[in-house]
């Protein structure tokens, strides 16, 4: 889509997509293409402990991460379990990042690691939610220790609407000693330069990036409402939507964050036709 490509290189923007099925990295030769055609020069590609396991797997992974890379774009693992925002859980969240990282020092070049972390379904947090987000805080402390040393970014994805329940001091840790990036999910279309405030200014004071993050999936996936996504709206709507958010946080780095990978093929096909 053209609009967009040119929309990424004149504004120098940072686009990322991201991306749950095997189906990208099966076909990494269509991935990449459209990761190039659509100027996206991240995938967040979901690799669990499981797919880390599986040979048959890995052995396709691998070809991906390196066409990935050849083409001059980036591999990040994405991955998230509620649970791991427990005191119990913690175990498994950090094998996983060791296993990564192993997989990264074998040769081949990930970025980093994409954690989507969402506890609002767990029993705990129903009971103490202020709790469930300190633990959370806590578990991805340790991550970051573990993926500096590691030399490999760790982005951390979170919901708008921390600072307007509780969480300003769980924001700022996780902002400041926990993350390289937050990625936020901004998922309600005309209110994305408000629901951001508190995020970008917190990121703007600790001198590091921001992405917001635009959904592009259909009305009734995951309970998506029509105020959540531009599927219907469209590519257009959410470029110039970024365009204004940029413009009015011009002082900010911020980061394009767009899901996901299969509803954006469908929506540059859609108006392409």
């Amino acid at each position: 889509m053209l609009l967009f490509n040119y929309f990424s290189k004149a504004k120098n923007i940072e686009a990322a997509v991201y991306s749950w099925y095997e189906l990208q990295v099966e076909n990494v030769d269509h991935t990449v293409e459209a990761m190039s055609t659509h100027d996206i020069d991240s995938i967040y590609q979901f690799v669990s402990s499981n797919h880390l396991s599986d040979d048959q797997f890995v052995g396709q992974l691998n070809q991906f991460v390196d066409q990935v890379n050849e083409a001059n774009k980036r591999v990040y693992f994405l991955n998230g379990e509620a649970e791991w925002a427990l005191v119990e859980e913690k175990n498994e969240l950090i094998t996983y990042v060791k296993e990564v990282i192993e997989y990264k020092e074998a040769g081949h070049p990930v970025q980093g690691f994409v954690l989507d972390i969402e506890p609002q379904s767990l029993e705990e947090y129903q009971d103490d939610p202020k709790a469930v987000w300190g633990t959370l805080v806590d578990n991805l402390k340790e991550v970051y220790g573990l993926t500096k040393a590691a030399n490999m970014e760790l982005i951390v994805c979170l919901p708008y609407y921390l600072d307007t329940k509780g969480f300003d001091e769980e924001l700022e840790a996780i902002i400041s000693e926990a993350s390289d990036e937050v990625a936020i999910m901004n998922y309600y279309r005309g209110k994305e330069i408000d629901h951001i405030a508190k995020e970008v200014s917190v990121s703007k004071q600790y001198d590091k990036s921001i992405q917001t993050v635009y959904e592009l999936q259909q009305v009734g996936i995951a309970d998506l409402t029509a105020q959540n996504t531009y599927h219907d709206e469209g590519l257009v709507a959410m470029i110039e939507n970024f365009e204004a958010l940029t413009n009015h946080y011009s002082n900010q780095e911020i980061h394009l964050g767009i899901h996901e990978f299969n509803s954006l093929l469908e929506l540059t096909a859609l108006e392409e036709e």
